[in-house]
């Protein structure tokens, strides 16, 4: 009986975590815009996403991503690796799912902003009930 109910709640906490695909674009300015898009999974913890998502150009550049996401709004630590300064800066802005919207069904969308960049987040997913 141990041994089930140990096997149930590995189970269980390996469900919690859940990769989605996200699809993110980054836009900063310094004396030009400039403009990057990346994707990959971001692993979801009840209202938590992390993960790192790659540049779609430039392959050698990634995106670290730690999110808290609270009913409308969001807050995150984000870093562009490799980068000069290679330090996490913090965004805040909105969060909002979308029923019945985009060809799957379902969308995300985080907005995220500081003085210097902007990052939107977009994933499309079946509605289930």
């Amino acid at each position: 009986m141990k041994k089930i109910y140990t096997l149930l709640l590995i189970l269980s906490f390996v469900g919690s975590l859940r990769a989605e695909d996200w699809k993110l674009i980054w836009v900063t300015s310094d004396y030009a815009w400039h403009t990057s898009q990346a994707q990959g999974s971001l692993t979801r913890t009840g209202a938590h996403l992390k993960g790192t998502l790659w540049d779609i150009d430039e392959k050698h550049v990634k995106y670290e991503l730690d999110i808290t996401l609270k009913s409308e709004s969001a807050s995150a630590r984000f870093k562009v690796s490799p980068e000069l300064d290679e330090e996490f800066e913090n965004l805040s802005g909105t969060y909002r799912k979308l029923t019945h919207a985009g060809r799957l069904g379902c969308i995300e969308e985080i907005q995220l902003i500081n003085q210097y960049e902007y990052v939107g987040l977009f994933r499309e997913f079946e509605c289930k009930p």
